[in-house]
């Protein structure tokens, strides 16, 4: 894995909670249910989500917890992340000549979010990587 790509992702990960007080947690908490009910009217009204942050499981898990239909929020996270990145022609979807980087989990997102995060495998350019060894790299690296 690119090593600039994976500093990019440490700091990002990272980045969100800086300098954060308890005050402007409890703040962000208190805002959350406001802000899942304004992402669903959002999804209701057929505004075209995306999701792609750094802390990615926890955006899926947020999308469903505001009542978005799991199915739908995968989707969100694939092909409609394509669709709204202009890239749709060549990626996001599994078909034949499309560019396929794909994750193999564990266990099944549909029955309960959180195992989005539930990595077997990953496969990214033809080359198939264990999650524990893709986890080992980036100690390693760091």
């Amino acid at each position: 894995m690119d090593p600039a790509f994976l500093e990019n992702w440490h700091q990002s990960m990272m980045a969100s909670h800086f300098g954060w007080t308890e005050d402007d947690y409890r703040r962000a908490h208190a805002a959350l249910p406001r802000a899942l009910e304004l992402a669903k009217r959002f999804y209701d009204a057929g505004v075209r989500l995306s999701i792609g942050t750094a802390n990615f499981v926890r955006e899926l898990v947020l999308h469903v917890r505001a009542g978005i239909p799991p199915w739908e929020v995968l989707r969100l996270a694939t092909s409609g992340a394509a669709e709204r990145l202009g890239m749709a022609d060549r990626t996001g979807t599994l078909a034949p000549r499309f560019e396929a980087d794909i994750v193999f989990l564990k266990s099944n997102p549909l029955e309960k979010m959180e195992n989005a995060g539930d990595v077997d495998t990953a496969v990214q350019n033809g080359r198939a990587s264990r999650a524990e060894d893709l986890l080992e790299r980036t100690r390693v690296s760091n």
